[in-house]
């Protein structure tokens, strides 16, 4: 018997509307930010088509904020009408204050509320949010099923290739990868999010010699097991296509999971050329 759980994410999951009513899921949407007048709710307001669009002709980027603590409240007061608890799914807190927004809201309401990190951002987070939604229907203790949610965290690894740094490091967002700046040159920057940190993998020169570094990457934090894989794009899946196509080539055993186009306010900070693929073990 399922347990009775209500599931409430932000959009930086990157999946589409119509999933998130399909599955019964709440989200809580961060917004884009280009001007004081043009304030976006991502996905809802902007789709990321738009926005790569709009950021073309932008005389800054754009910036993002969480949604407020007043929407949590909402939301929250409306699962716990229905449900026996809720689990709250977000971004980690070293990228964004939406876990601060959730945990305030979920203080002040009584209800059995757990607010939780992904460590991971975009397909990262939606690929541990698929395997939720299983959970929630194959388990009937609480306690196990926050403990398996737990272990998601930990066999989900998020990875990368950008061509440039300038839009993490305009966005404040660039963590640990901060080592690799000015030392580019025609070299293509390798990045992972680990612990909710970016960090620097290295650098490439050219995408070949990168496609193949990030297959060891992959290689290695599967260790033998085999993993499933969500690839992302920004504005140009062609890139992310092609190194989709060239793990096929691996011997890395792997269930594609499809390409999915990475949202406004991960764009925001990834920029429109991004290749990026999350790594889940498959128990």
């Amino acid at each position: 018997m399922a347990i009775n759980c209500g599931i409430v994410v932000d959009s930086t999951f990157d999946l589409p509307i119509d999933f998130y009513k399909t599955n019964n899921i709440e989200v809580v949407y961060l917004r884009s930010i280009f001007s004081d007048e043009e304030v976006y709710k991502e996905h809802l307001e902007i789709s990321p088509a738009q926005f790569y669009e709009k950021l073309k002709s932008a005389k800054k980027l754009p910036t993002t904020s969480q949604p407020p603590v007043g929407e949590f409240l909402e939301i929250y007061s409306r699962c716990l009408e229905k449900y026996d608890f809720i689990l709250s799914l977000h971004l980690p807190e070293t990228l964004s204050g939406t876990m601060n927004s959730a945990r305030t809201a979920a203080d002040e309401i009584d209800g059995e509320i757990y607010v939780k990190s992904t460590m991971s951002v975009s397909i990262g987070s939606a690929q541990i949010l698929e395997q939720v939604l299983r959970l929630r229907e194959e388990e009937n203790d609480k306690k196990r099923f926050l403990e398996k949610v737990d272990e998601l965290v930990d066999n989900q690894f998020l990875l990368g290739m950008l061509p440039t740094l300038d839009y993490l490091e305009k966005g404040g967002r660039i963590g640990k990868a901060q080592a690799l700046l000015g030392s580019l040159l025609d070299f293509k920057p390798l990045l992972a999010v680990k612990d909710g940190v970016v960090i620097p993998l290295g650098r490439a020169r050219g995408e070949k010699k990168g496609f193949k570094e990030l297959a060891e990457h992959i290689e290695n934090f599967a260790s033998g097991s085999k993993v499933s894989l969500l690839f992302g794009y920004g504005e140009i899946p062609e890139k992310t296509e092609k190194f989709r196509e060239y793990l096929k080539t691996t011997e890395i055993d792997f269930v594609d999971k499809g390409i999915v186009q990475i949202g406004p306010v991960i764009g925001t900070y990834l920029g429109p050329e991004v290749i990026m693929v999350s790594v889940l073990k498959i128990a």
